[in-house]
């Protein structure tokens, strides 16, 4: 799968599964299809992780949960697309601590992704990068705001608020680059 999504071309931001439906008469897939069949494996092989993997420890199997993070970080529209996916299909079924790991890599690597889009001109995956943000908004503003348990860690909880900072902070920066946006 993660092959598969690196060199997937993702549906324009606006297109819709209705888009597609001729590309399926034909007998090919669409990106939709990977991307949907892509989030049931990430969920499935998150579902059944007992833990987040420690940064320590190298696992001889890449964990599902960490393959995600680093595909998110990269920037690739697929991944983030996938992550909209597997937020709106599977989010009330996953532990939040993996959105908020998922979260802190996105926002690490936030300002790389809007310099990127910048500099390429090519603005379909800084757009699926902000959908996957929004998406996570809503999963995590009930932890923050102290609607449901929040996670293990004060510093995991503490994550959430400095990444959204972060994310803010690149946006307001990255504003003037794209006045220039024709």
């Amino acid at each position: 799968v993660s092959r598969d999504l690196d060199q997937c071309g993702v549906p324009s931001i606006t297109s819709s599964r209705s888009d597609t439906a001729k590309d399926e008469r034909f007998g090919t897939s669409s990106p939709h299809d990977l991307l949907e069949l892509a989030a049931l494996v990430f969920y499935r092989a998150c579902a059944t992780m007992n833990k987040l993997p420690l940064a320590e420890k190298r696992a001889r199997k890449e964990n599902a949960a960490t393959c995600l993070r680093e595909g998110l970080m990269r920037g690739n529209p697929s991944w983030h697309a996938t992550l909209c996916y597997l937020c709106c299909n599977y989010g009330t079924r996953l532990a939040k601590d993996l959105f908020i790991y998922w979260f802190d890599g996105i926002c690490s690597s936030f300002g790389r992704i809007l310099s990127d889009a910048n500099m390429e001109h090519s603005y379909d995956g800084l757009l699926w990068t902000l959908r996957s943000l929004r998406k996570l908004f809503f999963l995590l503003l009930p932890i923050v705001s102290g609607e449901k348990v929040s996670p293990k860690s004060p510093s995991t909880l503490n994550k959430i608020p400095w990444g959204w900072l972060t994310v803010w902070s690149c946006l307001v920066h990255g504003l003037p680059m794209f006045s220039n946006v024709s």
